[in-house]
């Protein structure tokens, strides 16, 4: 199958995975923020916001999207060169090799890796995964109502609902169906980057209307550099206490910035 093959349809069904990277690292965000992972960045998206700081994977050369924020994010990627087509088995190998049997988290990303998720490909690596005893965990914006052998198989999901700063029309990034199944879900945990107070306002829109208890919600100051998330962070703690949501750091930036990648 070429690489040109692969779209942005949740209905894709393929044999093989198309990845942009793979890395060791920690977890830089959510609940489990700080805890060694492996990190498999899945192509494609089905959102496009403007604040993605992972354009690499879906914002291809002949498009017209540009972002709005930083010179670095305006590039256009080659397409071919930014994928690279994986069998099941061969990433479960490579996430074996870089896990060197002392990591055994496993964290699916992208782009948004439930575009997979009724592929053929998709569930038999979950299953991989699991029989090698890995803690699987996929970052997701909540839009596709995953399958339920996928459900099984998944031990969190993290969501990362898109607001109105994302650019993206609510039409796309809210899906009633699929967050209602994540606001239920015991697996779930919702997290928000946070870069005023009428975020928190749509927050407690989408609380209300599909009754997510605020200890399910995780928030994280927005910002590319260290002192960017610090300026914003004390505001956030108050926040916090206030609603009873869960504050979060964003390790990674703190650590590397927002230019790094596989980090």
């Amino acid at each position: 199958m070429k690489k040109s093959e692969i779209s942005n349809k949740s209905t894709v069904q393929t044999r093989l995975l198309s990845i942009c990277e793979l890395f060791a690292s920690i977890q830089g965000e959510g609940i489990t923020a700080g805890v060694p992972s492996v990190f498999v960045r899945f192509s494609g998206c089905n959102l496009q916001c403007k604040f993605c700081d992972t354009p690499y994977t879906w914002n291809w050369e002949g498009t017209d999207f540009v972002h709005d924020t930083k010179a670095w994010e305006k590039n256009k990627y080659t397409q071919n060169a930014e994928m690279k087509m994986y069998t099941p088995i061969e990433l479960k190998d490579k996430i074996c090799e870089l896990s060197e049997t002392t990591i055994n988290t496993v964290v699916l990303t992208g782009g948004e890796p439930m575009l997979y998720h009724k592929t053929d490909a998709f569930i038999h690596l979950l299953r991989l995964l699991k029989r090698y005893r890995f803690r699987i965990e996929v970052e997701t914006n909540g839009t596709i109502l995953p399958i339920d052998e996928v459900t099984k198989l998944v031990d969190q999901f993290n969501v990362s609902i898109k607001l109105s700063n994302s650019g993206v029309p609510e039409k796309r990034r809210i899906r009633d169906k699929a967050m209602t199944f994540f606001a239920g879900n015991s697996k779930t945990l919702f997290k928000f980057v946070i870069t005023d107070k009428t975020n928190i306002e749509e927050i407690e829109i989408l609380q209300d209307k599909f009754n997510i208890p605020a200890g399910k919600i995780l928030l994280m100051p927005e910002g590319r550099t260290e002192e960017e998330l610090k300026s914003r962070a004390r505001t956030l703690v108050d926040i916090c206490i206030k609603g009873g949501y869960t504050f979060c750091n964003r390790l990674h930036i703190w650590l590397w910035g927002g230019e790094v990648r596989g980090m």
